[in-house]
């Protein structure tokens, strides 16, 4: 895993659950629509590194698709979560 970011096991957590539990009543504007289930999650456990097991060979991201899935999720979460300043904002 890059330096910057840490594996993390999820599982849901259970609605009854005081610690994730929601308690503020919110009106809901789109009543007549079909509800949404909204959930938590919890963390199991953590980790910082992967393997992709290759029985033949090792594995190649041009021919791996779970390999090159990691790196360009990796890439695409890296875009997302930075930050550049435009254009327009830097001359003014």
């Amino acid at each position: 895993m890059p330096e910057q970011y840490r594996g993390l096991v999820v599982e849901r957590a259970s609605e009854k659950d005081p610690k994730t539990a929601n308690e503020d009543v919110v009106e809901d504007l789109n009543a007549d629509q079909e509800s949404e289930q909204i959930g938590s999650m919890k963390i199991t456990a953590g980790f910082d590194e992967m393997v992709v097991w290759g029985h033949e060979a090792v594995a190649d991201a041009s021919a791996d698709p779970y390999v090159r899935s990691m790196e360009e999720w990796l890439q695409m979460a890296d875009r997302i979560h930075s930050y550049s300043p435009s254009a327009d904002t830097t001359q003014k």
